[in-house]
């Protein structure tokens, strides 16, 4: 009896043990799940998505217009609404890149023709993925020349109309950037917004560079601002405005 009382008290503790180690790996399980939660929630708080930006105000030349107009009469860019002229090429008449925004949120660069005689037709359509826009660093060999090729980028009369957070993290941090680099940039569009611990603006730019060069170019800008603190640019790149033309 005592032998059987032994094993009948080993076994229930032995159970007990187990138990405790089933219950213990059940918090631990369930505290894992929830760090892994509350990380992932953070993950996603911190890196969020690229918000498409709309323009309020379109400011565009009206011959420009008919231009786009004519020739997106029968095609589906006729669904767009063109922002600016981007560049122009001369050719055996005139091409254009317009910038566009799209019924569906979302940025296109559309290239048109126009003949000596005056009819417009559509070259290219091509969509801009606001997350990974494509660009060349600003030290590359060959600069904003090869990037534009034989196109003439068209300098804006005036600054684009952005939202009002934007355009003051773009201004404050724009004067300090000229400041260091001597570069002039003036936005066409606000292409997105991130929002981080703070936000981030992609902004699409034509500049010059008054001292080194003093050729017109396209620039993708990324600003930053804190939640506390000035904006500042994180990355100031060329626009490869070729790689949205098809010729």
């Amino acid at each position: 009896m005592k032998k059987l009382g032994y094993l009948v008290l080993v076994g229930a503790c032995a159970m007990a043990i187990a138990l405790a180690g089933c219950s213990g790996g059940a918090a631990s399980s369930s505290s894992a799940e929830s760090e892994s939660s509350a990380t992932e929630s953070s993950s996603t708080a911190i890196t969020g998505g690229w918000a498409f930006t709309p323009l309020d105000e379109i400011n565009l030349d009206s011959d420009a217009q008919k231009v786009f107009e004519s020739a997106t009469a029968d095609s589906n860019a006729g669904k767009y609404t063109p922002v600016a002229v981007l560049a122009t090429q001369l050719v055996a008449g005139t091409n254009y890149a317009f910038l566009c925004q799209t019924d569906a949120n979302a940025w296109d660069i559309v290239a048109v023709y126009q003949d000596l005689q005056g009819k417009a037709s559509v070259l290219s359509d091509q969509a801009i993925d606001i997350a990974e826009v494509k660009t060349d660093a600003l030290d590359r060999d060959g600069g904003d020349e090869e990037l534009v090729g034989g196109w003439e980028v068209v300098m804006p009369e005036a600054p684009a109309v952005l939202p009002e957070d934007a355009w003051v993290a773009f201004d404050t941090a724009a004067q300090a950037y000229a400041n260091d680099k001597g570069l002039d940039l003036i936005p066409v569009a606000s292409l997105g917004s991130q929002v981080v611990s703070g936000t981030n603006y992609r902004i699409l730019c034509a500049g010059q560079e008054s001292a080194s060069k003093p050729a017109t170019s396209l620039y993708v800008v990324d600003v930053y601002a804190p939640l506390q603190g000035d904006p500042e640019f994180t990355s100031v790149n060329y626009f490869d405005l070729l790689s949205y033309i098809n010729q």
